[in-house]
Formats: C-alpha cells, structure tokens, sequence
C-alpha cells in the first residue's frame, strides 16, 4: 500500500511538473518561432527537405508558411516558401504541404487518413498567369 501511495505522489508532482511545462510553452510558444531562412530568404524545391528534416531534429515544428511562385513556366513551376518555427509540443505530429491546390487537397487528406488536421493554409495567385499555390500545415 505505501508503495502505490509513493507512486501515486510521484505521478500527482509529476502531472503538475507536466502541467507546468505545458503552461509554460503554450506561453512562449507565439515568442519563441524563428526564421530558418532569414527574413529575406525563402526555401527552395532544393534546399526545403533538407531546412524541413534538420528543424524537426532540434525539435521545432512549423509555426506558419508563406509560399509563392518561383518559376511559373508551364511543366516546371517552382515555388518558394518561408517558414516560421516553434518547438514542437509534445507528442504532437506534423506535416507541411507545398503545391498547387490539387496537390495540397490530395495531400491533406492522406494526412486526415492518419488523424492529422489542417491548422494553417494560404494561397497565393500568379497574378500574370493566374496559377495558384497553395501552402498549409496539418498537425494532430
């Protein structure tokens, strides 16, 4: 019995210690982002994997993306995005969508397959062609 009162104390400080920290991020967690590009610099078809897998290993996630066209030359659109990062919560799963708006539907509703939501979405029109990008942010 006093082995179960122990961890039962334990679990309770435990749970506050959680509660806590928990309360203390969602606080920082609007001062905390950062920019991995620089506020001039925007991500590329090449470099994006790349910025997206080495944040995810220092524990961010993204907070917001800007996406825009970087080529619109029919059968080779190219686009660039720009991401705020924030540490990532706990337990919390994360994926960013970058394309036309076909692309990101199909996309977001793979992540909805797995418990994913949409959380973040922007469009952005081609005002010389009229095509259409469109970034978001889907979590759990």
């Amino acid at each position: 019995m006093n082995q179960n009162q122990e961890g039962n104390r334990r679990s309770s400080v435990g749970s506050a210690l959680a509660i806590g920290l928990l309360i203390s991020s969602i606080s920082l967690a609007g001062c905390t982002t950062v920019s991995t590009s620089g506020a001039d610099r925007w991500l590329t078809n090449s470099n994006f994997d790349g910025v997206n897998n080495a944040m995810a290993k220092k524990g961010m996630m993204p907070a917001a993306i800007d996406c825009r066209f970087d080529s619109t030359a029919p059968g080779k659109a190219a686009y660039g995005s720009k991401v705020t990062w924030k540490p990532v919560p706990r337990d919390i799963r994360w994926v960013m969508h970058v394309g036309t708006p076909d692309y990101a539907a199909s996309s977001e509703a793979k992540s909805r397959a797995i418990g994913l939501h949409r959380v973040f979405s922007k469009k952005v029109r081609d005002k010389a062609t009229g095509q259409v990008v469109q970034c978001s942010i889907s979590t759990n």
